[in-house]
C-alpha cells in the first residue's frame, strides 16, 4: 500500500495550478481579439463549465485521494501521448513568444506528474505504516 505525502500532494496541486496559469497568460496576451460581449459571456460560462470538474480533482488530489492522482497522471499521459498517435500529420510550430509559453506551461505539469507518480509507487518504511493516513 502506498503512504502518501501530504507535501507532495500540495506541491503537485501547485504545479498544475502553475501550468494552467501560465496557458492563460499565454491566451490572454497572445490571442486574437474577442469578437464582442457574446463571445465573452461563452467564454465564461465554457470555463465555469470545464472549471468546476477540474478544479474538484485537484481538491481531491490535495487530500491525498488515491483515484484522483490516477487520474491526472492518467490525463498528462494522454495529453502527452496523443500527437504520437498523428505522427504523419504532424507540423512544424510556429515559434511564437505564444509557443514559448505554451512548452514552459509543460514542465510544472510533468512535474505534477512525477511527485504524483513517486508518491503512489513509494512503500511505506518500517513504523511508517499509520503516520500518514489518506483522507
Amino acid at each position: 500500500m502506498a503512504v502518501t505525502i501530504p507535501a507532495n500532494d500540495r506541491k503537485a496541486v501547485w504545479c498544475i495550478i502553475v501550468s494552467f496559469g501560465i496557458v492563460l497568460l499565454a491566451n490572454a496576451l497572445y490571442s486574437t481579439p474577442s469578437i464582442g460581449l457574446r463571445f465573452s459571456v461563452g467564454t465564461l460560462i465554457g470555463l465555469l463549465l470545464m472549471g468546476t470538474p477540474v478544479a474538484l480533482v485537484l481538491w481531491a488530489v490535495w487530500r491525498g485521494q488515491y483515484w484522483a492522482k490516477v487520474l491526472v497522471i492518467l490525463v498528462t499521459l494522454y495529453g502527452f501521448t496523443r500527437p504520437l498517435f498523428h505522427v504523419t500529420e504532424l507540423q512544424l510550430p510556429n515559434y511564437t513568444p505564444r509557443f514559448a509559453l505554451l512548452m514552459l506551461s509543460l514542465i510544472p505539469r510533468i512535474a505534477s506528474t512525477i511527485l504524483l507518480t513517486r508518491d503512489l509507487l513509494r512503500r511505506p518504511v518500517a513504523g511508517e505504516a499509520g503516520s500518514h493516513p489518506i483522507s
